[in-house]
């Protein structure tokens, strides 16, 4: 059977019953000229009759994707229409449940424009982002998330449901983690001022911020690598007492990852707590979908520490 689409853009044809002009795909980014053209063709082959299809349509008229509608609909699956948008865009479907979601990742692009576009990062590996869509034909939306990262994109399909789930999910921690958690030393501690010795460091057995988190605060902080510098996942968010030195190790990752330009945002695992400060913790084992933390860092700053200042 040969299909032929004759209709220019802006002409209208009858809908299958009656009579009624066919309406649009809009989306936040336009009109879905992909989505039109996959229930002409549903409509076309009889596959689907042809009230199911104004019905997807009535709902993609109001807002929802096509690919949603069509679940909603029970003409497909979330899982189906995801290995279906993979095969057709030559693209890996990512099954997230099973891969689970970085927090290092889905942190390198705001979550509104997640949200518009419908998609997680899942993975960050030196300079490339893998981010997994809902619609990879959405070129608009892809446009928008290439944007939003410096980053190169590495994109792969997921079915909708199980991103917004990790949507949802990333929303509840990032609301359980936004309170301020106050990590205060004792008072010993805080008054240490032996830092000027030659090579920076007290001489007494100063603690590490990422071990402190974990043993004193019992935050279930991330620190993926060790504590060694070589990830970001031990990030904090200072909110008063940020220390004014800074490791050159340290320096360098944050300006690697694009980090320098959040006020505020250090490695604990290079950070002793020599003084009073208060910090939010921002990234945590809940809701990251790591197995563990990972490995406990040392007691002293990995690599050894060449101090400087963080302008």
């Amino acid at each position: 059977m040969k299909l032929t689409r004759v209709l220019s853009a802006d002409e209208t044809a009858p809908g299958p019953d009656t009579g009624a002009p066919a309406r649009s795909l809009a989306t936040p980014f336009g009109v879905d000229e992909t989505a039109e053209l996959l229930l002409d063709l549903l409509e076309a082959t009889t596959l689907v009759s042809p009230a199911a299809i104004a019905e997807v349509r009535g709902r993609t008229a109001n807002g929802t994707a096509v690919t949603q509608a069509l679940i909603d609909e029970g003409v497909a699956t979330s899982e189906g229409v995801a290995r279906m948008l993979a095969v057709r865009h030559h693209l890996p479907v990512i099954d997230l449940p099973s891969v689970g979601v970085a927090v290092d990742a889905v942190q390198l692009i705001p979550v509104q424009t997640l949200e518009r576009s419908v998609a997680i990062p899942y993975a960050v590996e030196d300079d490339v982002l893998r981010v997994a869509v809902a619609d990879p034909g959405n070129l608009h939306a892809i446009d928008e998330l290439r944007l939003a990262t410096k980053h190169s994109l590495e994109l792969g399909v997921a079915s909708r449901d199980d991103i917004v789930a990790e949507l949802q999910r990333l929303a509840r921690t990032a609301e359980a983690i936004g309170s301020v958690v106050a990590v205060e030393m004792d008072e010993e501690d805080a008054s240490a001022d032996d830092l000027e010795a030659d090579d920076g460091i007290s001489d007494g057995p100063l603690v590490r911020l990422v071990n402190a988190l974990e043993d004193d605060a019992r935050i279930d902080q991330l620190h993926a690598c060790g504590g060694n510098a070589r990830c970001t996942t031990c990030r904090v968010q200072f909110t008063a007492g940020e220390p004014g030195r800074i490791t050159q190790a340290e320096k360098e990752l944050l300006a690697a990852r694009a980090l320098t330009a959040h006020p505020g945002l250090r490695l604990s695992c290079q950070i002793l707590c020599d003084h009073d400060m208060a910090l939010k913790a921002i990234s945590r084992l809940a809701g990251s979908g790591r197995v563990d933390a990972g490995k406990r860092p040392a007691d002293d700053i990995q690599p050894p520490p060449v101090w400087t200042t963080k302008e």
